[in-house]
């Protein structure tokens, strides 16, 4: 007589996996070992549930199935018993063909769900993500880098147009757009809010005299960079202000801020 040990865990799906095999062995004498497999519970459901109350819902659980499947599967003259798996499968599989004879396996049970692909479309969402954080930090710099380099370019430009300031070489002119950059960001905004009053009543025009200070404080603290009196700072600042804004704005069409 042939043996069959067939796991299972749902009964239309191993109906629809055995129906070959049972359609196959006629009316030829046939024995089916069907072991239920039995789902396990999560971690954190058995540490409330005791050792005999999961065995009994396993058991309960195993007669279902079994009710569902032998009176279709023990049609004829077929052979059936049952058994409900407590351990490793392999193990089991040794066993039951020592007890029975050479035998062979099925596998019956209902496929595990395969991931759905939302979780790997957020996986790749976050690497982009990651990595558009990653292009857009780079980015910045090279803004800050360039804003830098034309900085200074147009400080020389200044220089050629106005002779009231001397600027020595490009690194100077570089060194200079720096410590202006810094004296625009550490002591500008204090300068306007203390000299407020000034600013209103001047109508903003004061702003362009704390410019020419900055202009002309840079001057002060470097030998590279020089400025004859502080109309030719008032004057210089201006010319720079103007070029800066040029800057700013073909910096703003090159590096978009999305």
């Amino acid at each position: 007589m042939q043996s069959v040990i067939v796991y299972i865990d749902d009964a239309d799906h191993a109906r629809a996996v055995l129906a070959p095999l049972v359609a196959r062995a006629g009316a030829a004498p046939c024995r089916w070992i069907v072991v239920a497999c039995a789902p396990r519970m999560t971690h954190r459901i058995s540490k409330w549930v005791s050792h005999s109350a999961r065995e009994n819902w396993r058991a309960k659980w195993a007669d279902k199935l079994f009710a569902q499947v032998l009176p279709w599967l023990g049609r004829g003259s077929a052979d059936v018993t049952t058994v409900l798996a407590k351990g490793p499968l392999a193990e089991l599989a040794e066993q039951l063909q020592a007890a029975h004879g050479v035998a062979q396996v099925v596998d019956a049970r209902r496929p595990k769900a395969v991931p759905a692909p939302r979780s790997s479309f957020l996986a790749s969402l976050g690497a982009l993500f990651v990595l558009a954080r990653c292009a857009g930090a780079m980015l910045a710099r090279m803004k800050l880098l360039l804003k830098w380099l034309l900085s200074a370019a147009a400080l020389l430009l200044v220089a050629y147009l106005y002779s009231g300031v001397e600027v020595r070489s490009f690194g100077a002119a570089m060194v200079a757009a720096f410590v202006i950059g810094l004296l625009n960001v550490v002591l500008r905004p204090v300068l306007v809010v203390l000299t407020l009053p000034v600013t209103v009543v001047t109508v903003g025009l004061f702003l362009f005299v704390i410019n020419a200070l900055m202009f002309w404080a840079a001057a002060g603290v470097l030998e590279g960079f020089h400025v004859r009196g502080f109309g030719a700072a008032l004057l210089g600042s201006l010319m720079y202000s103007a070029l800066g804004l040029l800057i700013e704005s073909a910096l703003g069409g090159l590096f978009p801020k999305s």
